[in-house]
């Protein structure tokens, strides 16, 4: 009996439904970039969720949020990128490294169905790379609960082709996995790994130690003159075969992000005195702001700003530049953040003051929850 349009609907819907939230990485599409869209440092620099840690590089090495107009990606819905950039060539240590790595919370991978203890169940990575050396690459898997195992598997690029990468990973009788929001699996993708590195078995779970991380990946790209690495499409789903990518919409994939980074000041506003929240001033010199997060964070997040004198409290007629901000004691967690603004003299105590940009549209506060 053939199948009417709306039964045809309701199939559909059912099988959306189950597919929905098959992928276990938030913003694998890299669309969402609250921190801003490039930096240097080792941690967090642009893309929300994933990172980036190098050892031993000469030269700067630049993360961005890049976008797509073309290719495969491209094709396939893709429009932004992780990428990872290095200014020099760098001598190949045999401790240096360079890695892009994304971290999950052990009850995510708990409670995602995967029979992780069974060699005969699997999750599989997919995601889409580029890299402007010809070499061979690797990603690698790590659990943290009880004894920590990795699995690592090497990948062939073509200089400047974009590849689609999909590998199944079985369970593993020794894996462990604790219901709660700690680290629980980080996934590593390298560019870059030094000899001391590279003792593991290739496309086996090996107990974790620092000298068997991957296995023969190249140095090419780390000895280059200067060399990219892009990234996008990370894909983590139960079940041993790679499905279409789970594309969600900005506003899906922020609100996850919110969990683990909010960052108060959103890089791509103009205002430059843009209004955050209302406090009650304690001393000529202070004011107290309770800042509400705007999910619930993992933890109670700690606190960062790149430049106080970017802030200002305010009241109808007059604005107090701000010279220091820290996070208070009390009254924080994974709603609530409690701040305590330094400013110039002049403001009253216990009246409400406003807490905004001090003619700035740099200035943000960022709450982390990263793990």
């Amino acid at each position: 009996m053939p199948l009417t349009d709306i039964d045809a609907q309701r199939l559909g819907d059912s099988i959306g439904d189950k597919l929905g939230i098959r992928n276990l990485i938030i913003n694998g599409a890299m669309i969402v970039a609250q921190r801003g869209t490039s930096g240097t440092s080792n941690g967090f620099n642009c893309i929300d969720r994933f990172g980036r840690d190098v050892n031993g590089g000469t030269g700067t090495f630049t993360d961005s949020q890049q976008t797509l107009t073309s290719g495969s990606p491209y094709d396939e819905g893709f429009r932004k990128f992780y990428r990872t950039a290095s200014s020099s060539a760098s001598t190949a240590g045999t401790g240096s490294y360079l890695q892009v790595r994304y971290k999950a919370e052990a009850q995510d991978i708990a409670n995602s169905g995967w029979d992780y203890t069974n060699s005969s169940s699997f999750v599989t990575l997919s995601f889409w790379v580029r890299a402007s050396v010809t070499q061979t690459y690797g990603f690698g898997v790590q659990t943290h609960d009880g004894t920590s195992y990795a699995y690592n598997k090497n990948f062939a690029l073509t200089a400047d082709t974009w590849t689609k990468i999909e590998q199944k990973i079985p369970g593993n009788s020794n894996l462990q996995f604790d219901n709660d929001v700690n680290k629980g699996l980080t996934i590593k993708f390298w560019p870059h790994l030094g000899s001391s590195y590279n003792g593991a078995t290739d496309d086996t779970w090996n107990t974790q130690a620092s000298n068997n991380l991957g296995s023969s990946i190249g140095t090419s790209w780390w000895t280059a003159s200067s060399a990219t690495f892009d990234l996008t499409g990370v894909q983590l789903e139960v079940g041993n075969t790679a499905t279409p990518f789970e594309h969600r919409s900005f506003g899906d994939e922020l609100q996850r992000c919110l969990r683990y980074a909010y960052v108060l000041g959103s890089h791509n506003v103009t205002d430059n005195f843009e209004r955050f929240d209302m406090g009650i001033c304690n001393s000529s010199t202070g004011t107290r702001i309770f800042v509400k997060h705007p999910v619930v964070m993992r933890t109670a997040p700690t606190v960062s700003t790149p430049d106080a004198t970017q802030f200002q409290v305010s009241d109808t007629s007059n604005g107090y530049d701000a010279s220091a901000i820290s996070r208070m004691s009390d009254v924080n967690g994974p709603l609530q953040t409690s701040l305590q603004i330094t400013h110039d003299s002049g403001t009253t105590a216990s009246r409400p003051y406003i807490f905004e940009r001090n003619n700035s549209t740099t200035g943000r506060i960022t709450f982390d929850a990263e793990l």
